[in-house]
């Protein structure tokens, strides 16, 4: 299938890097968006969309079901897209935002709750974005920072920088790409609705 074609180019492109870092491998990222263009979608709009709450719920049932996995990392990769999933049915981040997510940058603890505030520099409509981490979301989040998120940190399969900072770690232990954020998402959802829903999707529901 389409996306999973293209999650494989995003590998390939990932292992070039490693190998060729001087190289320009743009082409493979380019190969990799049009193969996702050609996955078949309705023509009807509504046809392959999910309300919030059906979204939210996904995220909490990956979270729960964590767990239930054979490894530790793929119990915190589990728990991580349900807590994105969840996120992102709340506040309809585009991925370049969403991603971008650092803990004590974007990301701060004021008075006892964790706020997300985005700079102008880099929000489609040049305006900062600010608000509060959902209440609701609050202990999966500490959860996943102290728990989870080291478990992904630790690895250094293929990785070509550290997290670091970032919110949003890949198996590999880098910091999750925008393309890693499309293809997750897509892929939860067609398992769980039977259609892929794309992460701009959620910000029509």
């Amino acid at each position: 299938m389409p996306s999973t074609i293209a999650l494989r180019l995003t590998d390939l492109l990932l292992m070039a890097k490693i190998f060729e870092p001087a190289t320009d491998w743009g082409f493979i990222a380019r190969l990799a968006n049009r193969v996702r263009a050609r996955e078949s979608k309705p023509k009807n709009k509504r046809l392959y969309l999910r309300g919030s709450e059906e979204l939210y719920a996904l995220g909490h049932e990956l979270m729960e079901s964590a767990g239930q996995q054979s490894s530790p990392v793929l119990t915190a990769s589990c728990f991580r897209d349900g807590l994105m999933i969840a996120l992102l049915a709340l506040v309809g981040l585009r991925r370049k935002n969403f991603v971008q997510i650092r803990i004590g940058t974007e990301l701060k603890k004021l008075d006892g709750r964790w706020v997300v505030e985005i700079s102008g520099l880099t929000t489609k409509t040049h305006a900062p974005l600010d608000f509060d981490w959902p209440e609701q979301l609050a202990d999966s989040l500490e959860t996943y920072r102290e728990v989870l998120r080291p478990v992904l940190t630790a690895r250094c399969y293929r990785c070509l920088t550290r997290a670091e900072d970032h919110l949003w770690v890949a198996q590999s232990g880098s910091a999750l790409t925008e393309m890693a954020f499309y293809d997750i998402v897509r892929k939860r959802t067609k398992a769980a609705f039977g259609i892929a829903i794309n992460p701009h999707a959620f910000r029509d529901a």
